[in-house]
């Protein structure tokens, strides 16, 4: 791994005072207390002083003290320089001497009880960066995490170039022990498939790598299939499924996206640890993913089937709307007979037929069975006409997915069994037993 990550806009930010110091930052680091100015007040001349309490503040602020050429924030000069009642122009006649600058912030470390960055703390630090590393692999962030460790510790914090070789010995050991997580969950077997996936498989024209990340492009029966046909030759090769409740789940998502961003090329470049805790890591992540998008793929195909089972139910009440005035003056004409008392019973028959012909009678009543809407009147009953669209992919997605619930007994669950077992045999009717329960 690069041992230099920084920019040089960034190494110089952080090797100098940042851009303005808030006035909370100045009372809680630069605010002298009776004991900081009795280490200042011990020394002779206005410039030796306000050096002295510049660098303890500083070092108080930062964990470091920036070199002689760094500016200092007017800001900073003028609240030290009034509570010592001393020109800020004195800090320009300050540490003519170099010796004078080294004496001072050896015993400003003292005081404050800051130590140098020992090799010893160095490994303790690398130690506790390991840890981190597990959570959070980004360069900058361990950085981050490294100054203000030893700044809490009270350590003075070392060159960037040597923090920066740190970070990057402390993410190849954190590879390296994902992998020795990683390593007992793997057969010989699984290494062969794991390579595989970054060989161009012909009969797909490219890697299984890029078959497997390459989403769903649109909401169709087809593309349901072919989600599934991921999930079945993840199963089919039994991947997918090992259990990395060892490894933190931010390192696992930060492992799985690498795979899903790098080429094959590149992931064959890296060395065993970092390639296979890659691919594992991008594994169980994808399939989590494909199952996701596949049942997405499947509510979506669902819902606007039964948004089109909806327009066709409104469909039919604007049918029905346009017959419904014919049929209630045809209703009005035959139970205007058949109420009418001065019509003989055995005459309303002939009457009916004399004032509605029997051809436009029975029309009528063959338009209305057409016509009548079930009850409760919803959309459900449109799906019949969706049947075969359906039928499409829902035997291959209740055949690939498991389907598991925390209530027992579950009647949806055992609903999509009883439907999973009509489809493997072929069978299309609810066994009569079945329907009798449910009727009772």
């Amino acid at each position: 791994m690069p041992t230099q990550f920084l920019t040089l806009a960034e190494r110089q930010a952080l090797n100098q005072f940042p851009p303005a110091v808030t006035q909370s930052d100045l009372v809680r680091f630069f605010k002298l207390s009776e004991f900081d100015l009795a280490q200042v007040l011990a020394l002779r001349g206005a410039a030796n002083r306000l050096g002295f309490a510049l660098q303890l503040s500083t070092l108080r602020f930062l964990g470091f003290c920036p070199g002689q050429g760094e500016a200092v924030p007017f800001s900073v000069l003028q609240y030290l320089a009034q509570q010592l009642a001393i020109d800020p122009a004195a800090i320009d006649r300050y540490g003519c001497r170099a010796q004078t600058r080294r004496h001072h912030r050896l015993a400003v470390e003292q005081y404050l009880g800051f130590q140098g960055c020992s090799p010893g703390v160095l490994a303790h630090l690398q130690a506790w960066l390991i840890q981190r590393a597990l959570e959070h692999d980004k360069p900058s962030l361990l950085l981050e995490l490294a100054m203000q460790k030893l700044h809490q510790d009270k350590i003075v914090r070392p060159g960037l170039s040597t923090l920066e070789r740190l970070v990057g010995q402390v993410r190849t050991q954190a590879m390296q022990v994902t992998f020795e997580l990683i390593q007992p969950l793997l057969t010989p077997h699984h290494y062969r498939w794991l390579d595989q996936l970054l060989e161009v498989d012909e009969t797909l024209a490219m890697t299984r790598l890029s078959w497997l990340r390459r989403p769903a492009t649109i909401n169709s029966p087809r593309a349901i299939l072919k989600t599934l046909e991921k999930l079945q030759w993840l199963d089919q090769h039994q991947m997918g499924r090992w259990n990395l409740a060892q490894i933190n789940p931010n390192r696992v998502k930060f492992l799985a996206q690498l795979g899903q961003r790098s080429s094959a090329q590149a992931l064959q470049r890296h060395a065993v640890p970092k390639r296979y805790s890659i691919l594992v890591a991008f594994v169980c992540q994808i399939r989590t993913e494909v199952t996701d998008e596949v049942i997405d793929l499947f509510v979506r195909c669902l819902g606007d089937t039964y948004a089109r089972a909806r327009r066709y139910r409104e469909a039919a009440h604007l049918e029905a709307e346009v017959a419904l005035n014919e049929k209630v003056r045809l209703l009005h004409q035959v139970a205007a007979v058949v109420l009418d008392e001065a019509i003989a019973d055995e005459q309303v028959r002939s009457v009916i037929f004399e004032r509605v012909p029997k051809p436009v009678l029975q029309a009528a009543i063959a338009d209305c069975v057409r016509l009548m809407r079930p009850e409760p009147d919803h959309a459900l009953d449109f799906f019949v006409a969706r049947y075969s669209y359906l039928r499409q992919f829902i035997p291959a997605f209740l055949e690939t997915l498991q389907f598991r619930s925390s209530f027992e007994p579950n009647p949806l669950l055992e609903a999509l069994f009883l439907l999973q077992q009509l489809n493997q045999q072929q069978k299309r009717q609810i066994p009569l037993v079945v329907r009798q329960a449910n009727f009772d």
